[in-house]
């Protein structure tokens, strides 16, 4: 843990609980604000969507149809998806 990260635990721990959840909702702005994007479609985008809306619900036999979608796609592409 740096020098910054103790101090600002040592300031959030004096101060009251929706004082807390304030610097914590400013910290994520800031985070949305200046942290590099995800590139669409990568692992990382997609975690943040999941946790940005939720888990993923499908409709009865939708999910394995999507994945039938896949493997047909896959099964296209010369790429080597082993």
């Amino acid at each position: 843990m740096t020098e910054s990260s103790m101090n600002l635990e040592a300031l959030l721990a004096e101060l009251p609980e929706d004082k807390t959840r304030e610097v914590i909702d400013f910290a994520a702005f800031l985070h949305q604000q200046y942290a590099q994007p995800f590139r669409r479609g990568s692992a990382g985008a997609i975690m943040q969507a999941l946790d940005e809306t939720g888990g993923l619900e499908f409709d009865a036999g939708e999910l394995d149809t999507l994945l039938d979608d896949l493997e047909s796609f896959r099964q296209l592409d010369p790429i080597d998806h082993a």
